[in-house]
């Protein structure tokens, strides 16, 4: 699962959007681990491309875009879509029959806690952008 937090900034520095969500992604019997890791950076790139498309118009004009598969604006969502067990599948010697049968025991996410929102005023003097005049 991945947090992300983003913002625009106009040409004098001053916040225009923020916005902080997370995506996460699950696969099941022949998924990879790359499998996940391209679900959830297409959903980070999905989700601020059309935000920053979205916000490049007249906003009243459209209504703002939904959430991409995979992304979600509230952590519990986030945290649902993750797997409760994990799975250990094997082919049976070349007989074209899958086994699967769960491993170990269930997954403990209860290490996951939702992370503080950042505060952009203070994370944008602390880089000091340089300001437009």
């Amino acid at each position: 699962m991945a947090n992300v937090a983003w913002c625009v900034v106009d040409e004098k520095g001053s916040i225009v959007f923020h916005e902080q969500f997370y995506a996460s992604s699950t696969t099941a019997v022949l998924g990879t681990l790359g499998g996940i890791k391209n679900a959830v950076n297409g959903a980070v790139l999905t989700r601020i491309a059309t935000m920053s498309a979205y916000l490049g118009t007249d906003m009243g004009a459209t209504s703002a875009p939904t959430m991409p598969p995979n992304a979600f604006l509230n952590f519990d969502q986030a945290t649902a879509q993750l797997p409760r067990s994990f799975r250990s599948v094997h082919n049976m010697m070349g007989s074209g029959y899958y086994y699967v049968y769960r491993i170990g025991r269930a997954a403990n996410w209860n290490w996951a806690s939702k992370p503080d929102l950042i505060n952009w005023e203070e994370r944008l003097q602390q880089k000091s952008l340089p300001q437009t005049k």
